[in-house]
């Protein structure tokens, strides 16, 4: 459920560049639902002026699939090197339970009968982490993120939009007096994000527990 969704990670193996402003990397880059990023100020004032003032839904600027504020996530982006021809490569050894959708990292016993292989007892391997927000490996198409880190990542993009609403500003002039609502818009939409994943949280809790909301 996109609802359920904080943040979106992804590797990219090039810059990623805000279509809008062409800032690379995008300023606390957001991501629609059709997999497109912006920067937040950017996608922000598209959706005002195209969307009637946040009214309805506006068009997405590259594939023109309904975009609303609400339903822009926060994205972490992380570079990574696509292999060259020539280069040694290192591959993991995944393994992934009938009931879990988490792999876990396997040790690769080379040399080893295949029953040995298979019949392995050997812990699992700690898989490297991406983000350190949540409890996930960059192999799981999911990760968990707590109370906590819910807070710090909502902190961190709260705190740059207010900076970069100072540096607006103070520097005055037309093009603060166009992109300064697109940036308290931003700043909105972020609490009202927060807001209503404290709410989807304790219905969550209150259906999961008969009623009682635990802390």
């Amino acid at each position: 459920d996109w609802e359920d969704v904080l943040q979106v990670e992804i590797l990219a193996t090039a810059a990623v560049q805000c279509p809008i402003s062409l800032d690379s990397p995008p300023f606390c880059p957001q991501i629609t639902p059709c997999g497109h990023i912006f920067a937040f100020p950017s996608i922000m004032q598209h959706c005002l002026y195209s969307g009637d003032g946040l009214r309805r839904a506006a068009p997405c600027p590259l594939c023109f699939a309904p975009v609303v504020a609400r339903e822009l996530k926060s994205v972490l982006i992380t570079p990574v090197t696509l292999p060259q021809v020539g280069k040694s490569l290192t591959f993991q050894l995944l393994r992934r339970g009938h009931t879990s959708i988490t792999p876990m990292g396997q040790p690769l016993h080379l040399g080893a009968p295949q029953s040995s292989a298979t019949e392995t007892t050997s812990a699992p391997v700690k898989m490297p982490v991406v983000s350190s927000f949540g409890s996930h490996n960059r192999f799981a198409k999911f990760g968990t993120m707590g109370v906590e880190g819910a807070l710090e990542l909502w902190r961190a993009s709260a705190q740059e939009l207010a900076q970069h609403a100072m540096e607006v500003t103070a520097e005055g002039g037309l093009d603060a007096a166009a992109v300064a609502p697109a940036i308290y818009a931003a700043q909105d939409a972020l609490a009202g994000r927060a807001r209503r994943w404290a709410a989807h949280r304790a219905e969550r809790l209150a259906f999961g527990t008969g009623g009682t909301i635990v802390p």
